[in-house]
């Protein structure tokens, strides 16, 4: 099992076009279930997708020249927190 980590996202802007980039990723990372929350409600922007909150639901990052996919596999009640991996 991969250990957790961490995922760094860059916003650009230029001019009228904005666009996400992956400056790291890992394969497993913790998401706050505020952020997911928000992401869901389209605070997170175009580039940014879950179906739905809970585990085995689908993240989707689509940045510039690269896309990730988290399937959110485990939930820390305590914490608040998901576990999100990528799928096989």
């Amino acid at each position: 099992m991969n250990p957790i980590d961490g995922l760094v996202l860059a916003r650009h802007w230029e001019r009228d076009t904005t666009w996400l980039e992956v400056v790291r990723a890992a394969p497993r990372v913790l998401f706050g279930a505020d952020v997911l929350r928000g992401i869901r409600r389209g605070d997170g922007g175009h580039e940014v997708s879950i179906d739905r909150i809970g585990v085995g639901a689908i993240l989707h990052i689509r940045a510039r020249g690269r896309t990730l996919v988290y399937r959110l596999a485990e939930y820390d009640e305590k914490r608040d927190i998901f576990t999100g991996v990528w799928p096989d």
